[in-house]
């Protein structure tokens, strides 16, 4: 036989060596031999891809350059067409008679598939950038009006005043004795003779006083028993009472400087005075601005004649050379304040001071305005305009008048200015006319009407 015309299987006769798909065995293997190049080339296509991508940045390490807009809509819309495409092809089935339309199809899915990803992801970068770069700009923000807030307080910090130690609150509770500040209370002393029964009166009033400590009662009645049990057995009491007992009856004796005695201010009253607690808790807190001087609520002046010989008085008492009467030189310590420091500086006086006091039983509070205006070079008191001071001399029951009843009383007293001048080798008195009123400042005040 020929060897043209040998046939293999199922062939045609006639044909020369076909095999059953209309080609010819040649043809068969130059298609299948054309079709391994075509994949091999498809092979080394997507290797080539491969490197590129790898050489590609990573989609977290970020471009160089920004993204566009318009740029980033045109690969979203690319990418979503490809991935249209592939899912287009991949419906079809591809037939044996086109084996270079698979092929290309194959390549298609393999170089697609990642450009598409790496175009997406590209995108997805780029397009993020501008919030990222936002977020930056909104944090520097923030950090630069922080630091800016800081440094505004610490200025204003710096701006305060310094608040020593001994203004700082204490915040530990303590007794009563030690709980109050020596400038926040004060001690009341009170002189009595013969005038049991006002005393109790007075002591009773007293006690609702704010800011009082204690209460010293400087007893002269000499050979009389203290009301001390009595005032005991009527108890609680808010403020303590302290009775002490004098040997001789002199009106100096309240000027000791007592043991007892343990705050700054002193409140010193007559036995026969009262005055409101509205108006000495006013007074106290005038003293406290003015702790060297008297602060207190009579008044008194001295005033010089041709002859050089000094007079005592009021305010109806006229200055040559002033046209009215409103000035004072002196405040009168029984109804009033004044640093307790005076008392000790009393006991250092010259003894022709205890000596004139006790000649006139008199004085005592003149010779304290000499030495307060000594010390401070000023005026020795304020004036504070009282709202209510009463007198009860009228309210007792013993009969006892108070020595400003006396005829010679005024006489008295200018003497003692005059001696006292003599003492201390010069004046030391000086006017003032400043009067401190919770109710305004009137032209005239006399208290005449009310003492």
């Amino acid at each position: 036989m020929e060897r043209g015309s040998m046939v293999r299987g199922g062939g045609v006769p006639g044909r020369r060596g076909t095999d059953g798909t209309g080609r010819t065995r040649a043809g068969a293997g130059q298609g299948r031999g054309r079709a391994g190049q075509r994949r091999q080339r498809g092979r080394e296509g997507a290797g080539r891809g491969r490197q590129r991508s790898a050489a590609l940045p990573s989609p977290t390490s970020g471009p160089t350059a920004p993204a566009h807009p318009r740029r980033c809509r045109g690969w979203r819309r690319a990418g979503a067409a490809a991935r249209a495409v592939q899912r287009g092809l991949a419906g079809r089935s591809a037939g044996p008679r086109d084996s270079r339309t698979q092929t290309t199809v194959l390549l298609y899915k393999q170089q697609g598939r990642k450009q598409s990803y790496l175009t997406t992801m590209r995108c997805f970068h780029f397009c993020k950038l501008p919030g990222r770069v936002m977020g930056i700009r909104l944090l520097r923000f923030t950090s630069v009006v922080i630091i800016v807030l800081l440094l505004v307080a610490g200025a204003l910090t710096a701006l305060l005043p310094n608040i020593k130690d001994d203004k700082m609150p204490n915040l530990r509770r303590e007794p009563k004795a030690q709980s109050q500040s020596t400038l926040d209370s004060f001690t009341l002393i009170m002189q009595t003779y013969n005038r049991t029964d006002l005393l109790l009166k007075l002591l009773n009033h007293y006690q609702a006083i704010p800011h009082l400590h204690k209460v010293i009662v400087v007893w002269n009645n000499i050979g009389e028993k203290i009301p001390e049990e009595m005032w005991n057995s009527l108890g609680p009491h808010p403020v303590p009472v302290v009775f002490k007992v004098q040997a001789v009856n002199r009106m100096r004796n309240r000027l000791q400087n007592f043991p007892e005695l343990e705050t700054k201010a002193v409140l010193m009253m007559d036995d026969d005075t009262l005055v409101s607690a509205h108006d000495l808790a006013f007074a106290f807190s005038v003293w406290q601005q003015f702790p060297e001087h008297i602060v207190g609520f009579v008044p008194r002046k001295h005033i010089s004649t041709p002859s050089g010989v000094y007079s005592y008085g009021s305010f109806e008492l006229q200055n040559p050379g002033f046209g009215n009467g409103d000035q004072y030189s002196m405040v009168l310590i029984g109804a009033a304040f004044f640093h307790s420091g005076y008392l000790e500086d009393f006991q250092r006086q010259p003894e022709a001071v205890y000596a004139l006091i006790d000649e006139t039983q008199n004085c005592d509070d003149i010779a304290m305005n000499f030495l307060v205006a000594r010390h401070t070079g000023k005026p020795s008191g304020v004036f504070v305009k009282p709202v209510d001071i009463r007198n009860l001399e009228k309210d007792t029951n013993s009969g006892y008048s108070g020595m400003w009843h006396r005829a010679e009383h005024l006489l008295q007293r200018s003497y003692c200015v005059n001696k006292l001048v003599n003492i201390y080798d010069g004046m030391p008195l000086k006017y003032s006319n400043i009067m401190i009123s919770q109710f305004g400042f009137p032209n005239y005040a006399n208290h005449k009407n009310k003492m």
